[in-house]
């Protein structure tokens, strides 16, 4: 910082007091020894744990791991990073390096990937609504209706009965049943029992009709 000095004009200063070099070589207790009043009261007085072999030893091994995570985390900067990579085996440089961490965000992925798409299958086993909705999607692309991407429930049962008028009564039911059990919520097992019936039915009429058309 600066400050104004009787002329001298502005001049910068430090406004910190100078360490000791005491402090630094023999460090803080040998420092205040003399003084005697640092933590006089206090349980913590350097004076009354000092020479408790035990406590200096956990004292230094803490001092070591703040040394250790300032070098290697706050401070890992270039040269910390070709001093670690000089220890490793062969020519590993920092394209090497880089190739490394590549490969292993690549694996992440594919694993998060994996993990995703099991997880999402293990749920479709466990609903069976679910379960009767791909049946029923499966079914619509083999008779030439394909579902697309956003399509709810009462718009396939409008594209199945554009495609297939005969089914259209049980396609109306089946959408309006399968909004009762998402947004409803006042579905039963025999429900599930009648969607299935209402997919065989709708198979059989279907069957009919191309046997007529024939």
């Amino acid at each position: 910082m600066e400050a104004w000095l009787p002329g001298g004009g502005w001049v910068r200063v430090d406004p910190t007091a100078a360490i000791s070099p005491a402090r630094i070589e023999s460090g803080l207790r040998d420092a205040v020894a003399e003084e005697g009043s640092f933590l006089e009261n206090s349980w913590a007085a350097a004076r009354l744990h000092g020479n408790l072999k035990a406590l200096r030893w956990v004292t230094q091994q803490l001092d070591r791991m703040n040394y250790q995570w300032q070098r290697w985390v706050v401070g890992y900067q270039g040269q910390s990073q070709l001093e670690l990579m000089s220890r490793l085996p062969g020519n590993f440089g920092l394209r090497e390096l880089g190739y490394v961490t590549a490969g292993v965000i690549g694996v992440a992925l594919l694993l998060a990937g994996l993990a995703a798409a099991l997880g999402q299958k293990s749920a479709s086993q466990r609903d069976p609504w679910r379960r009767l909705m791909q049946r029923w999607q499966h079914w619509l692309s083999l008779q030439g209706v394909t579902p697309r991407a956003g399509d709810t429930p009462g718009q396939l049962a409008k594209r199945q009965a554009q495609r297939l008028p005969d089914t259209a009564e049980q396609a109306r039911a089946f959408a309006r049943q399968i909004n009762n059990h998402y947004y409803g919520g006042d579905c039963t097992g025999e429900d599930i029992a009648r969607m299935k019936r209402l997919l065989r039915t709708m198979r059989k009429i279907a069957q009919q009709s191309g046997k007529q058309s024939t």
